[in-house]
């Protein structure tokens, strides 16, 4: 079944897959570590569209609703939308690159019958051409053309990077780093706006600063223990051990009560890219 995206809104189409949950005994809170391990996207891919702000394909609605042992017709406004829209694999050769696409064929064209577009069959998918650059060979009326464009970075990982160290700037590097590496990481310097980042945000993981602006993350840890994603990893950092500012015993306390991992500065980046990928994925098993 093609992958092309289905017209009808995403919204609504997020709303019949909450509903189908719900129906199947997963919660309201559960339903987006759900969809994550049903399609294996990242949590805050799947929150996204859980909310109607990404959009669904055909095949990800299919995979959802067999997955509850329903037909993928109950997730489509119109049922007969399900099977007209399934097209077949085609190219579609304009300048100045062809575009991948899905195509429904009509009749092979004979003699001088007018038409727009055209198709090729090469091998198993078409070549869709504007009939005035058609090669010769057998030709086929195309019916229609769907596209489906490239969405880069909506379904990478959403990584928060909480350090305020404008000196050093280690929210930054971090950030460049995993970026680097195909990961989304997003800098914060200050916890009032990583609060309200996380009050509004789905996030997969969570690097902080134990020390924050004369204060501790420990406030920022209980509240990402209370958000969408409670169960995201969260790796603190610190250097400040040898000094004093920071308290072991502070340290391991919250470690033990919320699950965190630490790791010592200065950060060794192919490491924490090491841990953050691997708990991630772990987290969608």
């Amino acid at each position: 079944m093609p992958e092309n995206n289905i017209r009808t809104d995403s919204l609504a189409i997020a709303i019949r897959v909450r509903n189908l949950m719900e129906r199947h005994g997963v919660s309201k809170r559960a339903q987006a570590s759900e969809l994550s391990r049903i399609l294996d996207l990242s949590f805050s891919a799947a929150s996204r569209k859980m909310k109607g702000q990404l959009p669904w394909d055909l095949k990800q609605l299919s995979i959802v609703a067999t997955r509850f042992g329903e037909s993928p017709s109950i997730l489509v406004e119109n049922n007969e939308d399900f099977e007209d829209s399934a097209g077949e694999e085609g190219t579609l050769m304009v300048s100045p690159r062809a575009l991948a696409c899905s195509v429904r064929i009509g009749d092979e064209l004979g003699g001088k019958r007018p038409a727009d577009l055209v198709a090729v069959r090469a091998g198993n998918r078409w070549n869709v051409y504007p009939a005035e650059i058609a090669p010769g060979g057998r030709l086929f009326n195309v019916l229609s053309v769907e596209l489906r464009p490239t969405l880069p970075h909506i379904e990478k990982p959403v990584i928060a990077v909480l350090d305020d160290d404008t000196e050093t700037h280690e929210a930054n590097n971090v950030c460049d780093y995993l970026n680097d590496h195909g990961l989304n990481a997003v800098p914060f310097y200050d916890l009032p706006s990583f609060r309200e980042a996380i009050r509004n945000n789905a996030f997969d993981a969570f690097v902080l600063d134990w020390l924050i602006n004369d204060d501790t993350a420990e406030s920022a840890i209980v509240e990402i223990r209370k958000a969408e994603n409670y169960s995201a990893p969260i790796f603190l950092l610190t250097g400040q051990l040898k000094s004093g500012k920071a308290r072991e015993d502070d340290i391991a306390r919250v470690i033990q009560q919320f699950g965190c991992k630490w790791i010592e500065k200065p950060v060794r980046m192919p490491l924490l890219f090491s841990e953050i990928s691997h708990e991630i994925n772990r987290s969608t098993l």
